[in-house]
C-alpha cells in the first residue's frame, strides 16, 4: 500500500535530519571514511595542476580526489569543508538505503 508522497518526503526528511544530527558530534574530528590527510594532499596537488596516475599515484577511484578539489575550490582550501562534504554523503547514503 503506498503512504502517498507527503508521507514519503516526510520520511525522507526525517531520514536526512536524523543522519545528519547522528554525525554531527563527531563530524569535526576528523571521523571520515577515507585518510583525510591522503585526500587532502592529492586534492591540492591536483589543483596545483598535477594530474592523477602521471604525476601523483593513488588505487582508488580517482573521482573523489578531483570532487575533492573542486569543493576546496568553491568554498575554501579547510579540511572542515570535506568533513562537511562526508557528513552529505553520509546523510544521502542513509536516505537512499531507507528509500530502498
Amino acid at each position: 500500500m503506498s503512504r502517498g508522497p507527503v508521507w514519503s518526503a516526510a520520511g525522507s526528511a526525517l531520514v536526512l535530519a536524523l543522519a545528519v544530527a547522528a554525525q554531527l558530534p563527531a563530524h569535526d574530528r576528523s571521523l571520515v571514511s577515507l585518510d583525510e590527510g591522503q585526500l587532502a594532499a592529492i586534492a591540492d596537488r591536483i589543483a596545483r595542476g598535477q594530474v592523477l596516475y602521471r604525476d601523483v599515484y593513488t588505487g582508488i577511484f580517482p573521482g573523489v580526489y578531483h570532487v575533492a578539489a573542486w569543493l576546496m575550490a568553491v568554498f575554501g582550501d579547510d579540511l572542515l569543508v570535506l568533513r562537511r562534504a562526508q557528513v552529505a554523503v553520509n546523510a544521502l547514503t542513509a536516505l537512499c538505503l531507507w528509500r530502498a
